[in-house]
């Protein structure tokens, strides 16, 4: 939505459209598994999403990558590796469910909507608690001092917003809660994101 951040989402883009042929090499020498399905879903996806950030879609280009997270999540837990932004990815889902029905504001909240609300919460709170208790090294997953400065800073958001949010449930102010749930994405969204490399690394496959 951002017009501003387009040149890096264009930078990013193509990093990773450069990045991708190496790193699909050096898996498919590791891969326990066959995963030949999930890397031609994967090169599928990158090259949908190149050709929507060549059109400045970058609703499309977000959506086209969505896909590539889930598809490698199901590979990697077939193939019973721990791997911890997946910790992040199956927290995404009801994240994403809180967020939409804070975004949506629809006021008064219905009791469907507020039950979709506390279950999508309490499958939110399941997983944080998984994140919070299998914290990772910031050396196994190559990240600089900023990006592990960061994902700390973001888990510690995010963990209040949680709490906010389980707060917001226990009242009566259906326009509190609705905030209390937009407000879970932001902090999210920095955690995650700690672990892709910036602009400046350069990060072997």
């Amino acid at each position: 939505q951002d017009a501003g951040a387009a040149p890096r989402a264009r930078a990013a883009m193509q990093r990773l459209h450069g990045r991708w042929p190496a790193l699909r090499v050096a898996l498919e020498i590791r891969k326990p598994a066959d995963w030949s399905a999930t890397f031609e879903t994967v090169a599928r996806q990158i090259d949908t999403a190149d050709a929507a950030v060549a059109l400045a879609n970058w609703a499309a280009a977000h959506d086209a990558l969505e896909p590539v997270r889930a598809a490698l999540l199901r590979a990697r837990e077939g193939a019973g590796i721990d791997y911890f932004p997946d910790r992040l990815a199956r927290f995404h889902e009801p994240m994403e469910l809180l967020a939409s029905a804070g975004a949506r504001g629809l006021l008064p909240i219905s009791p469907p909507m507020r039950s979709e609300i506390e279950r999508a919460f309490a499958e939110a709170r399941a997983h944080w608690r998984g994140i919070e208790q299998n914290l990772p090294e910031a050396a196994d997953h190559r990240m600089s001092s900023r990006r592990f400065l960061q994902f700390k800073a973001a888990l510690a958001d995010g963990s209040k917003a949680l709490t906010a949010l389980s707060d917001a449930l226990r009242g009566s102010d259906d326009a509190a809660l609705l905030k209390a749930a937009r407000s879970i994405k932001p902090p999210f969204a920095r955690l995650y994101s700690a672990f892709g490399a910036d602009a400046d690394e350069t990060i072997d496959p």
